[in-house]
C-alpha cells in the first residue's frame, strides 16, 4: 500500500496491531477525503492524520463541513497522555455526534459535534481487544461497539502497553535505503 506520509504509514501499521479493520482514503467527501475509515462493529470512524500534537479547530470545521456523517477521528504525530486521566494514551481528538440530541426541546440547542480527547481502552467483553472512547462524553467503544451503562466494559490501556504498540508500527514503516 503506497501512502501519502511516513505517519500515515505508521497509523495503519498501527491500526493492525491493534486488530482494526481500516481502509485507506475510502471515499471523497465534499472538501475533504478521510485518511482512513476504522470499520467495526460501531458505526464507521472516519480518521484524518495530522503531524503535530495540537488539535486544528479549522480541520475540525472542515470535517464537520464535509457531510461526514460518522463521528472523525483527529490523530496526532504521536501519543500522549490524556488531560483528566491518571493513566492511558491518547492518540488525538474524537468528535462525538450530538445531533440526535437537536430532536429533543430540551436540548435542542446542543452542538452537533462534540470534540474530545480519544482514549484507548481494554475492551473486556468477548476477551481483551482494543478500542477507543471519547474521553470526556460518551463512553461507548467507538470499534467494537456497544453502550455503556452501569460499570464500563473496559479498562484504561496501559501508556506502556500502547506506546510498545506505536514503537512496533514504527519499526515497520522505517526508512531502508534502496540498494
Amino acid at each position: 500500500m503506497q501512502y501519502r506520509s511516513r505517519l500515515e504509514a505508521k497509523w495503519a501499521a498501527m491500526f493492525d496491531r491493534l486488530g482494526w479493520e481500516h481502509h485507506y482514503e475510502p471515499y471523497d467527501l465534499s472538501g475533504w477525503i478521510p485518511d482512513f475509515v476504522i470499520t467495526g462493529n460501531g458505526p464507521d470512524l472516519l480518521v484524518e492524520v495530522k503531524p503535530t500534537f495540537d488539535f486544528y479547530k479549522r480541520i475540525g470545521e472542515k470535517i464537520y463541513n464535509s457531510g461526514a456523517v460518522h463521528e472523525a477521528l483527529f490523530l496526532f504525530a504521536g501519543l500522549r497522555k490524556p488531560e483528566g486521566f491518571r493513566q492511558g494514551a491518547t492518540p488525538g481528538y474524537l468528535a462525538e455526534d450530538f445531533r440526535w440530541l437537536q430532536d429533543h426541546p430540551e436540548t435542542q440547542d446542543a452542538p452537533d459535534w462534540c470534540w474530545g480527547p480519544a482514549v484507548f481502552v481494554v475492551d473486556r467483553r468477548e476477551g481483551a481487544r482494543y478500542d477507543i472512547i471519547h474521553g470526556e462524553q460518551n463512553f461507548d467503544c467507538r470499534v467494537h461497539g456497544g453502550h455503556m451503562y452501569g460499570d464500563p466494559p473496559w479498562d484504561i490501556a496501559p501508556m506502556d502497553e500502547i506506546a510498545a504498540l506505536w514503537a512496533d508500527a514504527g519499526n515497520t514503516v522505517q526508512y531502508r535505503k534502496p540498494k
